[in-house]
């Protein structure tokens, strides 16, 4: 692990490899994994969908109706209920019933899911796809509330509900688009190119080679910002202003390499002040990051802040800890269970890792 600033006690601890149920192929690799409050880790894997225990215990359950498909996306709505997505299927499954079954399912994306969400309130559900659109439905009555269609050019990546706006969404797509919605309106109120953004802070490159295509967003737990990873490797962090001022670029992290970042996320809060991010790259790294420290927030606290490049030094002030493993990372979620943090992240094996995190 890298050395981590003498200004915060935060590191990664106790790390431990899940290993997959013995009938999931081992060189299949696990797409996206989900903690549950219920000490439960639900995964999604190029041949099906298993669920692990967070503790000792060796004791696992394979999702039957999903063996041998591929699952691309998980959300939880409870302790023991959650949605899994597979090709353009949506299925509900509760854990405490017999997961052969499913509870409910939607079929209305016309192409692959890629990433699927439930609001804070669980009143909806997105779906966003191959084909650039996304479909949102009405948790109350099971049905297609709206569809966003027409803006990503090619394929919509990911997805995020803006949880202090109830009718606020953003997507970003391999486009190197992110657009801010208002999903009830079926309204574009912004659309942010990111190309356009990192050539404003000097980078010419965007345009010739590796573009900025959103492979990954977040929005932290308080809605007052977002993360983006890129295809060219740059975390790009927006403030969610409030009204009509939208999402503000506000500095650019490069620390992954160039290949790419797939996997983002904020950890709940430390306190009224501290942002922790989590990033994953396609170079086998996974970062523990305080976007709230030092120039960073000087930055934040600017009523226009103009977007800019962090330099060495102040990578190495806000870069808390790092682990490198030898493979692609493709997938990030945390928890505070118990009053600790957990951390599961997945790549391209079959086995699913854990840490802690010590504060």
């Amino acid at each position: 692990m890298a050395a981590r600033s003498d200004k915060t006690l935060l590191k990664f601890s106790n790390f431990n490899l899940l290993k997959p149920p013995s009938d999931i192929n081992e060189n299949a690799s696990n797409l996206c994994a989900k903690i549950f409050p219920s000490k439960k880790i639900v995964v999604g894997n190029e041949c099906g969908c298993f669920v692990l225990p967070l503790g000792e215990s060796m004791i696992y359950d394979q999702v039957g109706l999903l063996k041998n498909k591929e699952v691309t996306s998980i959300s939880n709505i409870d302790e023991n209920s959650f949605y899994a997505a597979s090709g353009n299927f949506v299925y509900l499954f509760d854990l405490r019933l017999n997961l052969d079954k499913y509870v409910h399912f939607y079929c209305e994306n016309d192409d692959e899911i890629n990433q699927i969400q439930v609001n804070n309130e669980l009143l909806n559900l997105a779906c966003c796809d191959d084909s650039g659109e996304v479909k949102i439905f009405d948790l109350k009555v099971n049905k297609l509330f709206k569809t966003l269609r027409r803006r990503h050019k090619n394929i919509c990546s990911c997805i995020n509900f803006i949880s202090n706006k109830q009718n606020e969404i953003v997507t970003g797509g391999m486009d190197s688009q992110i657009i801010r919605w208002n999903f009830h309106q079926v309204k574009p109120l912004q659309i942010v190119n990111t190309q356009d953004i990192l050539k404003e802070t000097g980078d010419h490159s965007v345009y010739m080679f590796n573009p900025p295509l959103i492979f990954s967003m977040d929005v932290s737990k308080d809605s007052n910002f977002l993360a983006s990873g890129l295809g060219n490797g740059a975390i790009q962090i927006f403030q969610l202003m409030r009204g009509s001022l939208g999402m503000k670029p506000c500095y650019v992290i490069n620390k992954h390499s160039s290949l790419g970042v797939p996997c983002v996320q904020f950890l709940p809060l430390l306190d009224n002040s501290t942002q922790m991010l989590l990033s994953g790259g396609n170079d086998g790294y996974l970062h523990l990051w305080n976007i709230s420290s030092n120039n960073t927030a000087n930055n934040l606290k600017q009523k226009f802040p103009k977007n800019r490049v962090c330099l060495e030094d102040e990578l190495k002030t806000i870069l808390l800890d790092s682990l490198h493993i030898d493979s692609k990372l493709s997938s990030i979620d945390s928890a505070v269970i118990d009053g600790k943090y957990f951390v599961v992240f997945t790549d391209q094996t079959a086995s699913v890792k854990l840490l802690d995190i010590e504060y």
